[in-house]
């Protein structure tokens, strides 16, 4: 989805030009951390790379866990977010089956009208030009990947969803989302497991999905056979709401 990748320092910034309000594309990626990145250095590097974007909001990924843990003081007492993310990979079966026909794979048209609840629904607090982006990359990403979704529906209208993308070895599965007023009957499990077996039955060598390490859905994942493989971290800096 970048439409510039540009070597710093301590990583690489990944910027797209088309959607500058969508944090999703617009971040830095620490891949070389050492004892020069001071929390300071950070937010000078986020501002000096990411702040010709206009967005205000600055948005950074570190695959090193002990980096992040050790900056991570420091950023909160400047205003800034830290959520740590578990990698987990599917290693064994679910406990369980989904219900039966429950859910299936999804065309985008289909699935349209929940992606924008759920975009809506997850930034409560952001501008409509903000909205309009990130719907415009939500929309664009099948261009940029081989992208499936997998839905379950009420009638016509689908209720949950899960994304599927591949690279023809590696298969994630991201953006698990039900509706509020459909949450606890075997939807998320049912959508997670249409797209995990779809990735078995193509033999990917490593199928996998990441997750907020401080919110309940890690433990449905545990539930339908994916273990933790590894954790990183992502850090966040929203700017002041007018």
């Amino acid at each position: 989805m970048a439409t510039r990748l540009e070597p710093f320092e301590w990583g690489t910034v990944l910027t797209n030009s088309r959607f500058p309000l969508s944090y999703d594309v617009n971040f830095l990626r620490i891949e070389r951390p050492d004892d020069r990145l001071t929390a300071g250095r950070l937010i000078e590097t986020s501002d000096r790379l990411l702040g010709n974007l206009g967005m205000g909001h600055r948005f950074v990924r570190f695959d090193d866990a002990a980096a992040a843990q050790a900056l991570a003081g420091r950023l909160t007492d400047r205003g800034w977010s830290v959520y740590p993310v578990v990698v987990m990979a599917l290693r064994r079966g679910a406990d369980r089956p989904a219900e039966q026909g429950l859910a299936r794979r999804a065309t985008w048209p289909e699935v349209e009208t929940a992606k924008e609840r759920w975009v809506r629904d997850d930034r409560l607090d952001t501008s409509e030009d903000r909205v309009q982006q990130i719907l415009g990359r939500v929309r664009s990403l099948a261009d940029a990947t081989h992208l499936r979704h997998f839905a379950a529906f009420d009638g016509d209208e689908a209720v949950a969803f899960c994304d599927l993308y591949s690279d023809g070895r590696t298969a994630q599965i991201e953006d698990v989302w039900t509706r509020e007023d459909h949450r606890g009957r075997g939807m998320a499990r049912a959508v997670v497991l249409a797209a995990a077996d779809t990735a078995l039955v193509e033999a990917h060598d490593l199928i996998f999905l990441i997750a907020d390490d401080e919110d309940w859905p890690k433990e449905l994942y545990g539930r339908l056979g994916f273990d933790r493989i590894g954790r990183v971290y992502e850090l966040e800096h929203k700017p002041a709401q007018t």
